[in-house]
């Protein structure tokens, strides 16, 4: 048998859980924010890279691969950002060394070092998100030499 106690927190807990789901709901944004130019490296990003953590960053210079394509950045607090080949050409267009960064993607737990998988200049607003390699090039026609 419960006794009044035990009745009243136990309708005490379901108000406050109740009152907590009110809380806890999402509030519309009052102003939706300037749409930002993006530079998309293929077809249209499946995912949204701004709900991935967002990292601000002086960049200092750019990584090379051996063929002088850019794959990556390092910002001036000596992180590194990774990037893939095949956004070279976009984040060249993009970002320069000097600029103010943010970068949607993935930290490493115990080096310094960023998997991006989305840059924004702070200054221009352009943003380069990676959507995955390029689709390779469809096979010559048979019989074309």
């Amino acid at each position: 048998m419960r006794t009044s106690w035990q009745s009243a927190l136990t309708y005490s807990l379901a108000a406050c859980a109740a009152s907590a789901c009110t809380i806890a709901q999402v509030v519309p944004r009052a102003q939706a924010a300037a749409p930002m130019p993006s530079i998309v490296a293929g077809p249209t990003a499946l995912y949204d890279p701004s709900q991935l953590p967002a990292f601000r960053g002086r960049v200092r210079q750019f990584t090379l691969t051996p063929r002088g394509d850019i794959d990556g950045l390092i910002l001036a607090d000596g992180t590194e950002v990774e990037t893939p080949p095949y956004l070279s050409t976009a984040i060249a267009y993009s970002v320069k060394p000097s600029d103010v960064v943010i970068i949607h993607g993935l930290r490493a737990a115990a080096l310094p070092l960023i998997q991006a998988v989305s840059i924004t200049d702070a200054a221009s607003r352009r943003t380069v998100i990676d959507t995955g390699p390029p689709a390779p090039p469809p096979p010559p026609p048979p019989g074309a030499g």
